[in-house]
């Protein structure tokens, strides 16, 4: 068997393809199957509040007023979907629909009290009760998610300064 023992442009280390596939492989199983327990959770929690899962995910994003356009970019949907979410949530009076002052073709999605107080109590739910999370003591699961964190942010070309997140440019040479 054939094995490419190239330096990694990420890290300057050298790596095994094959055993870096294999991980990878390994990585992605494991990924989907915690991803498939937390969907379940999470169907779980929000078939309690009369929530279908979208229009849930939808609520625990609404911190301020968001445009509608910029909520379904957030969450990957179709405007016309978005605009099923917000009737959704509109219906159970957990949002209610504002007109941007600025522009007013732009819709924006406002959090009401009881809106509120559902995001806070389905956030403390998925929180309380994490599948996966909930198995591991503390210091695995602070290793966990820095691990995640860690992830997301070298993806996203972050990387943390002082403990906090910064823009980088992976292609810019480093400094010493």
């Amino acid at each position: 068997m054939l094995t490419c023992m190239c330096p990694s442009k990420r890290s300057g280390r050298r790596k095994d393809a094959a055993t870096d596939s294999a991980t990878s492989r390994e990585a992605f199983v494991a990924i989907t199957q915690l991803l498939d327990l937390m969907r379940g959770r999470a169907n779980d929690v929000v078939q309690t509040l009369g929530l279908p899962l979208p229009a849930a995910m939808a609520l625990t994003r609404l911190d301020e007023p968001i445009a509608m356009n910029k909520l379904g970019h957030e969450l990957g949907c179709d405007p016309s979907f978005v605009t099923s979410l917000a009737d959704i949530l509109e219906g159970q009076g957990l949002v209610v629909r504002e007109t941007d002052p600025s522009d007013r073709r732009v819709k924006k999605l406002k959090l009401t009290e009881k809106g509120r107080a559902t995001r806070t109590m389905l956030e403390a739910a998925f929180a309380d009760d994490l599948p996966g999370i909930r198995r591991l003591d503390p210091e695995e699961r602070d290793a966990f998610v820095k691990l995640l964190r860690k992830m997301v942010s070298a993806e996203r070309g972050e990387s943390e300064v002082h403990g906090e997140l910064v823009e980088t440019d992976p292609d810019a040479e480093a400094v010493s």
